[in-house]
This record gives C-alpha cells, structure tokens and sequence, in this order.
C-alpha cells in the first residue's frame, strides 16, 4: 500500500512539474512574439468549470469545481465518508467504521502566491448518511495548490464538525486532491 501511495504521488508530482513547465513555456513564446497587441498578449481567463477527486483516511469524493470569479470558486461534492471505531461508554456497544453517503458544497476563496501556486481557504458543509443514520458535517478548510490552469494537485488540511444520531464531535483529516479544468 505505501509503495502504490509513493507512487501515485511521484507521478502527480511529474505531472505538475510538467505542465507548469508548458504554461511557462507558452507565457514566454507569446512574450517573445512582438506582432502582439498588449490585449492579445494578456492571459486567458482562467477555465470556469472542472473535475476534481479527493483521497484521505477518512474517505474519497468526487468534486466538480466551478470557478466564480478571478479568487472564488464554488465545489459540489459527492463522496464516502468513513468514521473510525466508535466505543460507547456505560455499554458494551462497539461501532466499527462506519461509511457513509457524503453530498456537499464548498465555498473557497483563492489567493495567488506566485506563479502557478495558490493557496484557498473557505468552509464545507455536507449531508452524511447510511442505513443506520442521518446527519451533517461542517469544515473549515484550506490548503496549497499547485498546477497550471487546466490542471492541479493539492494538499488541504481540514477540521471537521461531524453530527450524527451516534456520534458527535470533531476529526481532523489531510487530503490530497486532484483537479481538471476544462
């Protein structure tokens, strides 16, 4: 398992450092070209729709960015969400990881670092539920990205607020993520 981990991560890696590797070779080429006007030589706006997947110890989502405007961007989310071993006090009740059906949205503002690296933070909501239970969950996030405009890898730490007819309470989780852009 953490040899596949290792990698899957050294190939996102190469992927990020080459395609940021081709949009700076593309800024210098239209640089470079003097028969442009100023307006033609500025950037294109940044891709308005995409496709994103999540990896952490808690679960795995599927996300559909939609950037807003130039530093927000809005991510529906469909995904399972597993809760690690639950002990009931006072009874001899033992929950083992429990998954769970996650469907949410986040809101997240953007800020550009340098380059092609950015850093976003915002919150998530999300409805959970199985057969057993129903609930909510809230989570202050952020992370760093890294990547061209079509594409990116990114790190994002997140605290999540868990409530369910069974369990209450907070669990931090590291994810990695992967996003397309059309």
């Amino acid at each position: 398992m953490k040899t596949e981990l290792i990698g899957l991560l050294l190939a996102v890696i190469l992927l990020v450092a080459y395609s940021s590797g081709q949009s700076n070779e593309a800024s210098s080429k239209a640089g470079a070209d003097s028969s442009l006007t100023p307006r033609e030589s500025l950037s294109a706006p940044p891709p308005s729709l995409g496709l994103g997947v999540s990896a952490g110890f808690q679960g795995a989502s599927v996300y559909f960015p939609i950037i807003a405007a130039h530093n927000f961007r809005i991510e529906p989310e469909l995904g399972y969400f597993t809760l690690p071993e639950q002990n009931h006090y006072g009874t001899t009740n033992i929950r083992r990881a429990s998954g769970l059906s996650k469907l949410g949205v986040g809101v997240l503002y953007l800020v550009s670092f340098s380059g092609s690296s950015k850093g976003y933070f915002g919150s998530r909501v999300a409805i959970l539920a199985n057969a057993e239970s129903e609930g909510y969950l809230l989570t202050p996030s952020g992370g760093v990205e890294l990547g061209s405009s079509h594409f990116s890898a990114s790190l994002e730490l997140r605290w999540h607020y868990i409530s369910l007819e069974f369990y209450n309470g907070f669990i931090g989780e590291a994810l990695v993520f992967l996003r397309a852009y059309l």
